[in-house]
């Protein structure tokens, strides 16, 4: 249009949208300090996480419900009261633990857990502030998703909760049969366990699987027994569980200045980190504000609503639940399969510590900015996730009783993708392989053979290279052991001609002494197997025997014949108890086609 003569000018249409930030009191208030010359506000985690850039985006949606798995909830707090569902439910069973007179029912409020409420937690108060307290109400503080639900349930009471209970807890969030006798009007999109101890139970680890195949995101804890105060070469931390159950989306906490949180849990099962708080910063304790209970001054032993500041991985959590609210509200088909994918590429996180996934801060802390555009393109269908394409520096090596090591390089060749975590499967016991040099798989293996107990002859064998994402490798194997005299009179080599649609036998031969053999055949595609008959039972390839196919056993191709071919060669390996052993039964009634041959030599 610009180009024309009768137009002025011509520019495109941008959308503009609303640069939203709340008129939360809390959130608007200053800290007092300067980070980087920068002041911040209360709620400066938020901003960590790049937060009011992804509120331009959604603030959440009343079809998303998140499950607070944790102390209840003071329901009558006014920056909670109107985003949570009706069907929470108290699931602590034991009555004196419980604090509230009785046992599992239908309440899911929070009495406290202390002896008063001075000496309380109200640690379900808070998570679930963190995560979806009503915002933008001239009230309080903020929370992540402020549009979306919670589904409050009460699991911990007088300084514990129950693993029993809490499995039931989990299994009612995700809409499934529990010990309630009743179902959630709408099943939660999201757990959140703000909550752990050391002990693996395998009742809960199928609990967390059962719901995560309903399609719901559990979200944990990683913990807070870490031993140092920042990352070194201390060695990782016991893992907690839930958090460190398959399926889970382990947690970590970073404070003020970035760095890990001095009381986070490091470990392999870490997944990614959020804020959370920390009283080793330099700046004293600054920690996750959010909703909170206090004691009424007009009425002793009255709760009261009000803001206060926890901190731990378990303040961190509601973070990472909150945000995938948020990527839910835009995107509804969202998986916990994709997420993880997602957050395995780096498109969701930013990178701290150790280049690629480390035991402090796993894949990174959550950006909510990043993972909500993320979103949009998901929502869009035009999101395409970079994958890493892995290559190998040789894809077959040749080793013998005297040169029996070599180095080979596995690596990442695509470095627009997140590195993936590498193992690998070695097809026989004789393959040793030395992956010490190597960075979460990725980097130089050293490949060695036992020869312990051969005699000569040829053996195959190979490794395959498994990323986490992307494409496998393998490299093949070829050991010579002791001397062969190929240009001695061998063992007759019979070779079969096998039709690869059916496996039906077409044609053989034999090769004379030198290994040369020749054949008519129609035009058209074969497999050709090669291989000794020691046993004359008319079955070829057998232990101690050998057998081959084109280019060798372990790779036999289709050979398609167009005209007369020569040089196809078939590479015979002498089988032993380690390598795969096909059976081919030898014919002597073979039918010979007339016209439109090939031949092969």
């Amino acid at each position: 249009l610009a180009a024309r003569s009768d137009v002025l000018v011509a520019e495109p249409n941008y959308y503009r949208y609303p640069m939203l930030l709340p008129n939360d009191p809390q959130f608007n208030a200053s800290l007092g300090l300067t980070r980087e010359g920068v002041p911040l506000n209360v709620q400066y985690h938020y901003n960590d996480i790049n937060l009011p850039q992804a509120w331009d985006i959604s603030v959440g949606s009343p079809e998303v419900v998140v499950a607070v798995i944790d102390t209840g909830v003071f329901l009558a707090h006014p920056d909670l009261d109107n985003n949570l569902t009706a069907d929470g439910f108290d699931f602590i069973s034991n009555a004196t633990n419980a604090k509230d007179g009785d046992g599992r029912d239908g309440n899911p409020d929070d009495p406290g857990d202390g002896d008063t409420i001075a000496t309380s937690s109200w640690h379900g108060t808070h998570v679930a502030g963190t995560i979806a307290a009503e915002t933008d109400n001239g009230i309080g503080g903020a929370g992540v998703a402020w549009e979306s639900k919670i589904m409050p349930l009460r699991v911990l009471g007088a300084g514990f909760g129950s693993t029993a209970d809490i499995i039931e807890a989990i299994r009612y969030a995700a809409g499934l049969p529990n010990a309630s006798g009743r179902l959630p009007d709408q099943p939660a999109d999201i757990i959140n366990l703000s909550l752990g101890s050391t002990f693996f139970v395998a009742a809960e680890q199928e609990a967390i699987q059962a719901a995560r195949d309903q399609g719901v995101f559990v979200v944990a804890a990683a913990g807070n027994n870490a031993l140092v105060p920042s990352p070194g070469t201390a060695t990782p931390n016991l893992p907690n569980f839930p958090a460190s159950y398959d399926g889970v989306i382990s947690v970590g906490a970073t404070q003020l200045l970035g760095g890990k949180a001095s009381y986070s849990t490091f470990n392999s099962a870490v997944d990614l980190a959020a804020p959370g708080g920390d009283v080793f910063n330099g700046f004293g304790l600054l920690g996750i504000l959010s909703t909170f209970v206090n004691e009424d001054p007009a009425a002793p032993g009255v709760r009261a609503p009000t803001v206060g500041t926890l901190q731990g991985t378990s303040m961190a959590t509601p973070h990472v639940a909150g945000v995938i609210a948020l990527m839910k509200a835009v995107y509804p088909g969202l998986t916990p399969d994709e997420f993880d994918r997602l957050l395995a590429s780096g498109v969701l996180t930013d990178d701290l510590g150790d280049a690629g996934k480390d035991d402090f801060f796993g894949h990174g802390q959550i950006n909510a900015e990043k993972a909500l555009l993320v979103a949009q393109q998901l929502q869009l269908d035009n999101f395409e996730l970079e994958v890493p394409e892995l290559v190998i520096s040789q894809t077959a090596i040749t080793l013998s009783d005297t040169e029996r090591a070599t180095v080979i390089g596995v690596n990442n060749s695509n470095p627009q993708s997140q590195n993936p975590t590498v193992s690998f499967a070695t097809s026989a016991d004789w393959i040793l392989v030395d992956n010490a040099a190597t960075v979460n798989g990725l980097g130089d293996y050293s490949i060695t053979v036992d020869t312990t107990g051969f005699g000569s002859g040829i053996y195959q064998g190979l490794i395959r290279f498994i990323p986490t994402e992307g494409n496998s490798v393998e490299l093949r194997i070829e050991l010579r052991v002791g001397q062969l005299e190929l240009d001695q009179p061998q063992a007759i080599h019979f070779v079969m001609v096998i039709d690869p649609k059916n496996s039906e036998l077409v044609s053989q031969t034999s090769a004379s002494s030198n290994g040369r053999f020749e054949l008519e055949l129609p035009a058209g595609e074969y497999r050709l197997v090669a291989g000794t008959d020691i046993d004359a039972d008319n079955i070829l390839c057998q232990e101690g025997e050998t057998c081959g196919q084109n280019p060798d056993l372990l790779s036999g191709q289709v050979i398609e014949l167009a005209q007369d071919q020569t040089d196809v060669e078939l590479k015979v390996t002498l089988l032993d108890e380690s390598t795969p052993q096909p059976s081919f039964k030898i014919s002597t009634a073979v039918q010979q086609e007339q016209g439109g041959l090939a031949v092969a030599r």
